[in-house]
């Protein structure tokens, strides 16, 4: 699905369907989605341990900021640049941020998006799905990290067993999943170092319910995503280093 076809879709949802609510009707509408907002915010502070504060930070795809609070709380000073195809999340990222915080929003799809500095930590979640040429994604991802910055990506989990046990066939708007060990060899060809690749939401196949996905997520989310753990990893989280 063309980046223009994915902005055109959620612009529309946000207006239309979601009133402009859509953080609330993504996270917090029903235990499901509360469950899921809770792993994922575990996942990114644990994939923050040991990584040094950062004064530029990118991030692909921020929504409506959800994720961006986490790192004004953790980093007051930085500067922060958001990129996002939809210029209805733009917005609602907008309102999200502090008025004293040093933001810039970029209304463009990542790959085709211009910047001027480098950065000392990138992050993105549930985003590089919707972006065709992984390759290029990499390397422009590598091209714009500084030398000993660090990056941070959660994306769904295409897990054949996984798809297969759930029934449930990928839509046209998430044709674009990537393999934990695709995305891993593309990072190491443009010579960034992985440091950890763990499960950041589960979901348990055929039986699982909100409290038993936290359950299993207390279980194997410290774990390496492994074959085994993968089976019940809806999204994964991939930290890396660019040396």
């Amino acid at each position: 699905m063309k980046s223009e076809d994915v902005a055109s879709l959620y612009d529309e949802q946000i207006k239309k369907k979601y009133k402009k609510e859509y953080e609330h009707a993504r996270w917090f509408s029903d235990k499901a989605k509360e469950a899921e907002y809770a792993m994922t915010k575990t996942t990114i502070l644990r994939h923050l341990k040991n990584i040094p504060s950062c004064r530029s930070y990118l991030e692909v795809g921020p929504g409506p900021g959800t994720w961006t609070k986490l790192f004004f709380n953790k980093d007051k000073e930085t500067t922060y640049t958001l990129v996002d195809v939809s210029k209805e999340m733009l917005a609602l990222a907008q309102k999200n941020m502090p008025q004293d915080a040093s933001v810039s929003l970029v209304h463009s799809g990542f790959l085709e998006a211009q910047f001027s500095t480098l950065y000392d930590f990138i992050f993105s979640s549930r985003a590089i799905e919707y972006i065709e040429d992984k390759s290029r994604l990499v390397k422009k991802l590598s091209s714009l990290l500084k030398k000993n910055g660090h990056g941070v990506i959660i994306t769904k989990n295409p897990d054949p067993v996984r798809l297969f046990f759930r029934r449930k066939k990928l839509s046209k708007l998430h044709q674009n999943q990537i393999r934990s060990t695709s995305l891993k060899k593309l990072l190491k060809k443009e010579e960034l170092i992985v440091r950890r690749i763990t499960p950041a939401t589960v979901h348990v196949p055929l039986i699982g319910f909100p409290a038993l996905n936290k359950f299993v997520f207390a279980l194997v989310g410290r774990l390496p995503l492994n074959p085994l753990t993968s089976v019940v990893t809806e999204s994964y989280c991939v930290s890396f280093k660019k040396p």
